[in-house]
């Protein structure tokens, strides 16, 4: 007898019970529910079984303990708005059956999560306890949350694999690197961003055997916090999100008030809310007790007078999950400035060859052929708040004497000039111009450099490293010549005409090198591969994918042997053409932060 799938299942338990449509019964009040099904996921007090978000808080502690990733529950409670509130479950086994390992003995222990403020790290040691066989692999699962969770680092880097591994059917991290069954071993892995922590699946194999258990690790709880400072000039009349010095200018004597808005922006609540100011006392603002997803609340203070000069201060506010493994904080500046501000700014443009103003304030800036014209052009602007005098233009290399400089500038005035064109250097060229100005006996000045290159440019400032990479998983998104796979953003070559047949949903296999450039860290695609799909792709560039019915039917050069089993008999073979199920070589990219 085929086995039914556990979805059917469902949709026939449900409606046994409702004896109406699931899709309606979700949009009626609470109707009791029960059904049994497999965990597919654990984040806080709630669990999914069947695709469908079932609250334990009800549920004894005892009970809720036992319940990880792949255990088979069955549940009775209530169905409201497309979430079940349990009242009683049954634990009827406890994960997935293993392939027998009693002679498999390695022990796994979570060594705990970091957070340094941008990233989150989990680890893990595997030790040995002398009993062969060796360690062939380990995996860790990483849960599928929407968005995706954004995997930065791996150690070891070397030798790991994304996707769902076919022994254990975990889906996550795989690292398949030997370990000795007298040694042991650190494993971690990095995401972006603050991760809370859930309970994962990670698995040993050696020889033919593997285990399984249940661990802490990443979940789909993300922690945040958003902060914004705002300040007033005006009474409270409006209010800016001044961030950057100097901020709105105000007159000595004047008073100023700020503004603080915290939101949760974050998927759970939060608890533990703390607020503070790097300059002022903000215990008068009430705090909630705890906060939900996307709730804010906000407080004001002062006014207070102003401080002569730049004035920056900081508010800070904080919160953690309700398991308290979880903290989250943020940080907002706010600025002003009380009395008199002279500044002046200027801007250093270049041109090459007649083309485009190019503001090249890094190399190696616009390239052009040695000899050619290159002319610069200075913007001059008084950014302050008080009038400037005795005005001076000068650069590093070039004669600023046919620029025509005012005697004075009032706020926010400018002028501009441009000298060349000048015959381009050989070779990489930077030069920097200067203004300077005063306002009762103080001077202010500011510089700004422009670069260009004179000749060939060699970009190729790659530093590779001989690490393998293998990424297999569904596509999630396609952006032009970027697709996504477990979060994980893969820029393929423009021209690879695997780009013209990949679809979201398509299991694709990834196979390539990492390479790092600065703070970047890259993989350079060796080989595309479609696993899922047949796609046939004729000489002259012809495209047909097999849609999984029979009314699309192939052209004649596709040998499309799947489609001609299924729609025509096995008699039919097809004709020539580059068959497969769609690959690509080469040039493609994939950046994650570091």
């Amino acid at each position: 007898m085929k086995p039914v799938p556990l979805v059917l299942i469902l949709v026939i338990l449900f409606s046994t019970i409702f004896s109406v449509p699931v899709s309606l019964a979700q949009d009626t009040p609470a109707a009791p529910v029960e059904f049994t099904g497999t965990v597919e996921a654990v984040s806080g007090t709630t669990i999914t079984v069947g695709g469908l978000p079932v609250d334990v808080t009800r549920i004894d502690i005892s009970i809720v303990s036992q319940i990880t990733v792949g255990v088979t529950v069955s549940i009775a409670g209530n169905l409201e708005n497309g979430a079940v509130t349990a009242t009683t479950i049954i634990i009827i086994n406890n994960g997935p059956a293993t392939s027998p390992a009693d002679d498999l003995l390695f022990d796994v222990s979570y060594g705990g999560r970091t957070f340094d403020g941008s990233q989150t790290t989990f680890t893990y040691t595997v030790s040995g306890t002398g009993t062969p066989p060796d360690l062939s692999h380990f995996t860790v699962e990483i849960p599928l949350c929407t968005p995706s969770l954004q995997v930065i680092a791996t150690n070891p880097a070397g030798a790991v694999a994304f996707g769902t591994d076919p022994t254990t059917g975990i889906t996550g991290v795989k690292w398949d690197l030997p370990l000795s069954a007298d040694e042991s071993r650190t494993y971690s892995i990095t995401f972006s961003g603050n991760v809370g922590s859930g309970t994962v699946q990670v698995a040993v194999k050696g020889g033919p055997g593997f285990e399984v258990v249940a661990l802490p690790g990443p979940s789909c709880e993300t922690p945040a916090i958003d902060i914004e400072k705002f300040v007033s000039v005006d009474g409270g009349a409006t209010w800016m999100d001044a961030d950057v010095a100097p901020g709105p200018d105000v007159e000595l004597g004047a008073s100023v008030q700020f503004r603080l808005m915290v939101t949760n922006i974050g998927t759970n609540p939060l608890t533990g809310i703390s607020l503070a100011d790097s300059v002022y006392d903000v215990s008068s603002c009430a705090l909630p007790a705890s906060l939900a997803s996307n709730a804010s609340f906000d407080c004001t203070i002062g006014p207070f007078p102003v401080v002569a000069g730049q004035h920056t201060n900081v508010a800070t506010a904080t919160g953690t999950l309700g398991n308290g493994d979880g903290f989250t904080t943020d940080s907002d500046a706010a600025n002003y400035f009380g009395g008199d501000r002279p500044a002046v700014s200027i801007q250093k443009y270049v041109l090459v060859n007649g083309g485009a103003w190019s503001d090249a304030d890094d190399a190696p800036g616009p390239q052009t052929e040695t000899g050619a014209n290159v002319s610069f052009r200075f913007e001059v602007e008084n950014t302050g708040n008080v009038t400037l005098t005795g005005i001076s233009l000068s650069d590093s290399d070039f004669d600023t004497g046919s620029c025509a400089v005012p005697g004075i500038l009032d706020p926010g005035a400018s002028f501009d000039c441009v000298i060349g064109p000048f015959p381009a250097e050989d070779g990489p060229h930077t030069n920097t111009a200067t203004v300077s100005a005063g306002f009762e006996g103080q001077t202010v000045s500011a510089s700004d450099d422009a670069h260009y290159f004179g000749g060939e440019v060699d970009d190729d400032d790659e530093t590779d490293l001989p690490i393998t990479i293998v990424i297999e998983g569904p596509v999630q998104s396609i952006n032009i010549n970027i697709i996504t796979i477990f979060g994980i953003e893969i820029e393929i070559n423009p021209d690879d005409p695997i780009l013209t047949v990949i679809e979201i949903g398509d299991k694709i296999r990834i196979e390539g090198n990492t390479s790092n450039r600065g703070d970047t860290i890259i993989i350079i695609a060796v080989n595309i591969i479609i696993v899922d799909v047949d796609i046939f792709i004729g000489d002259g560039g012809q495209i047909w994918r097999d849609r999984d019915d029979c009314s699309n039917p192939p052209p004649s050069w596709a040998p499309a042997h799947g489609w001609r089993a299924r729609c025509q008999g096995p008699s039919n073979s097809g004709g020539s053409g580059r068959s497969g199920r769609g690959s690509g070589r080469g040039s493609g990219r994939s950046s994650k932060s570091s």
